[in-house]
């Protein structure tokens, strides 16, 4: 797989419950070549025997199981996701989230793990903008000015990108490799 300095992919997940098998929806925003060129968004039947939804994830994003009884699994969604994802470097606000929920959906289904590297927003932000005392995705949001319906997954993948791309404007650096190394932060991958 070749990965592109120049490709980013932002991924969201919401969960039904505290298991990272429960995923009920996904947003993706991808940008290539200086701007946002794709943008996918689903619900998602979350795995069997992890399909509960609990009131506090509920009171979270508005998701429930009446909303995904007829959704595709992450299964019969993974080739459309593979095809937005498999050369890109991947982020996500939190990703230790969303990228355990990623690796466990591709486990449980017994799915190839996607192996691209990815990065943490909240650790770029932290080390790029001075004078901030909280990196959530509420409040970068309105640091950036960006628009954000919070916890609707395509909504909050698209503002962690954004971000990040005000992090690049600011260092006049587009290619993603580049700016991390200036922040002396190292990929980590999926697959290992």
């Amino acid at each position: 797989m070749s990965i592109s300095g120049n490709k980013l992919v932002s991924i969201d997940f919401e969960t039904a419950n505290e298991s990272y098998y429960s995923a009920c929806s996904i947003g993706i925003s991808v940008y290539q070549d200086g701007e946002i060129v794709e943008e996918y968004s689903s619900l998602i039947k979350p795995c069997k025997g992890y399909d509960y939804f609990n009131y506090y994830n509920v009171k979270i994003h508005g998701i429930t199981y009446e909303d995904v009884i007829y959704s595709k699994t992450f299964e019969m969604l993974y080739k459309e996701i593979y095809d937005l994802i498999k050369d890109g470097v991947l982020v996500a606000h939190n990703a230790s989230f969303d990228m355990k929920v990623l690796k466990s959906l591709c486990e449980f289904y017994d799915l190839p793990i996607f192996n691209n590297p990815y990065f943490d927003s909240i650790l770029l932000l932290r080390r790029s903008v001075n004078g901030v005392n909280k990196f959530n995705l509420s409040s970068v949001s309105d640091l950036f000015d960006i628009e954000l319906n919070h916890h609707e997954a395509l909504s909050d993948a698209r503002a962690c990108l954004y971000a990040v791309i005000n992090i690049m404007n600011i260092n006049n650096e587009y290619n993603i490799n580049e700016l991390l190394k200036g922040y002396n932060i190292q990929y980590k991958y999926l697959g290992v």
